[in-house]
């Protein structure tokens, strides 16, 4: 009796194993699949389910048309947007630079002030 558990517990595993490996097999086909149908463009899956009308294609070409003018009004916003961030940048940078001649001057008078007291001192 003892030797059947055994037995069934082997098979058991062995099963396991097995239904493993196709699980795993599966998971790779359907991201192969997944891969190769993302690759596809609109068109050609449209296509395959029916016959493409000229009324269809017309009225596909004017909305990616549409889309087309929306993205580059989108990028051309987008750009004037980057332009102004690095001009007003750049209107920082000069701001900073004025700004460290006048505190280095300063630190240059408090050096030669200090050296007169120590002269003074002496």
């Amino acid at each position: 009796m003892l030797l059947s558990v055994i037995a069934v517990g082997a098979m058991a595993q062995q099963r396991k194993a097995a239904t493993g490996k196709k699980a795993t097999t599966t998971a790779t086909a359907k991201k192969s699949t997944a891969k190769s149908s993302a690759k596809k463009p609109a068109t050609q899956k449209k296509a395959a389910a029916k016959p493409a009308t000229v009324s269809s294609l017309r009225s596909e070409q004017a909305r990616v048309k549409q889309n087309i003018k929306k993205q580059e009004q989108a990028l051309r916003a987008n750009k004037a947007q980057v332009q102004k961030k690095l001009k007003d940048l750049d209107r920082l940078n000069g701001d900073m630079s004025r700004r460290q001649k006048s505190i280095d001057s300063i630190n240059h008078e408090i050096r030669r002030i200090n050296n007169d007291i120590g002269l003074l001192s002496t």
